[in-house]
Parts: C-alpha cells; sequence; structure tokens
C-alpha cells in the first residue's frame, strides 16, 4: 500500500467512512504503522497519521510504545488538526495505560492554552484519561479541567465539565463552586454535566437543575443520560438524541 494513496483516500471520505478505512488498515498493525511512520517521515499528512496511531495505542499493544513516542514528536507541530488529533491519542494511550503516556501529560497540559479552540477541545476530552483505576486524576488534571470549565468556546466548555462531573473521581469546595457557575451556562449540555456533577456529590440543587431542564422542554442525550442516572424521568415518547432546544 502507498502510505501517501491511503492519506489522500481518508481525506476525500466523510467521517464515518474515514473512521472505518482506518480500522480496515489496523487489522495489519504492522502496515498500519509502516504507513503513518512514512507519513511522519516526509512530513505530510501527519494529521491521519496521528489517527492511524490513535488506532495502533488502542489495538496493538505490541507497537503501542512506539506509537505513543511517536506521538510525543507530533506535540511540537503547528497545525492544530494534528496537535488536536495527537492528543486525543495521547488521551486513548493514557485511558490503556499504555507505556509513556503518563511522561507527555506535562506537555498535554500545556496545550490547555493553546490558542485554537479544537486544542484546547481536544486536551479537555483528554485529560479525564490519566487517572489511576480508581478514577483519582493525575496531578495537573483537575487544575487544567477547571480552567477549561470557563473557555470561551462551548465544547471545550462541555467537554471540561463533562470531564469534572462524571469521569473522575474527585470532589472540593472549589470543584462545587465551578460547577455552579455552569448552571447558568448558555449552552444545555454545559448545564446539564455541571448539575449531574453536583447531583452525584449530593448537592440537591443538581438534582433540581437536571428537572427543570427536563420541565422547560429541553432535549438531548446528555440530559437523557443524566437523567437515567439520577432516576429521574425523562418524557418516554422524546428522542433522546434529539438536541431539543
Amino acid at each position: 500500500m502507498d502510505p501517501f494513496e491511503f492519506a489522500a483516500e481518508v481525506d476525500r471520505l466523510d467521517d464515518d467512512a474515514a473512521y472505518e478505512r482506518l480500522r480496515q488498515l489496523i487489522a495489519d498493525p504492522v502496515e498500519a504503522m509502516r504507513v503513518a511512520v512514512a507519513l511522519l517521515d516526509a512530513r505530510e499528512h501527519q494529521d491521519i497519521a496521528a489517527d492511524i496511531l490513535n488506532q495502533v495505542v488502542q489495538d496493538a499493544p505490541d507497537l503501542a510504545e512506539d506509537a505513543v513516542q511517536r506521538l510525543g514528536h507530533l506535540l511540537d507541530e503547528d497545525d492544530p488538526l494534528t496537535l488536536t488529533n495527537a492528543v486525543i491519542a495521547l488521551g486513548h494511550a493514557a485511558g490503556h495505560q499504555r507505556v509513556g503516556a503518563d511522561d507527555l501529560l506535562p506537555r498535554v497540559l500545556a496545550l490547555a492554552g493553546h490558542p485554537h479552540e479544537d486544542v484546547r477541545h481536544g486536551v479537555a476530552w483528554a485529560l479525564p484519561s490519566w487517572s489511576a483505576e480508581d478514577l483519582v486524576p493525575h496531578t495537573g488534571v483537575v487544575e487544567a479541567l477547571l480552567t477549561l470549565m470557563t473557555d470561551d468556546d462551548v465544547d471545550v466548555r462541555d467537554w471540561a465539565t463533562f470531564g469534572i462531573a462524571r469521569q473522575i473521581e474527585v470532589d472540593s469546595d472549589e470543584i462545587r463552586a465551578a460547577l455552579r457557575a455552569r448552571l447558568d451556562d448558555e449552552d444545555h449540555e454545559t448545564r446539564t454535566e455541571a448539575a449531574a456533577g453536583l447531583a452525584m456529590r449530593g448537592e440537591a440543587e443538581g438534582r433540581a437543575a437536571v428537572e427543570r431542564e427536563i420541565e422547560a422542554g429541553t432535549r438531548s442525550f446528555a440530559l437523557w443520560d443524566v437523567a437515567w442516572t439520577l432516576g429521574i424521568d425523562y418524557p418516554e415518547d422524546e428522542d433522546p438524541d434529539d438536541p431539543g432546544s
């Protein structure tokens, strides 16, 4: 397989088809690594190389350490898409406890202040993966997520709030205050995650906020999921995939 023809093919596909093509490639992990390395060496299609390495760290343990090291090199790149894909891949590596991922956490944390919102979004998505088996986050993760909860970009705020609220086991007055501050967020999914985080920490106002969202007609998968988790009735005739109002 020609690596550059493969990359050009993936570039032409929509997201679902591109993901399926990457899954086909990883069926042969050695070939997947060869394609990724060729793209990296040529400094072409590095965003796709990061996507390939993402599959490798998840599905090919014997090659994962090499993949993590190569992803680390991509953190020096300027292209936001390459950086975003590399950070997400490293989040998967951390979640699968791959060798080298913990060493790269400080560099991922440094990207929480990146000027491009897609990179910050990737960081917010990835950071909760740096947690021990009991979901206790590594040093610096909570502080970075708290900062990202106040980001100007709605997707960044949503994922950071989700991370603090439901993905890691941590609690403090500062965290509860940060969650309360997001109860008035303009984005209903961010509000929902904040409410869930408070409710799961025993705060009655969190559960009440979820009930208010449902009564107000807000509909989303996130709200359905939170309602189910908290044992709150969600209208049975409503489609949880409909983003609603």
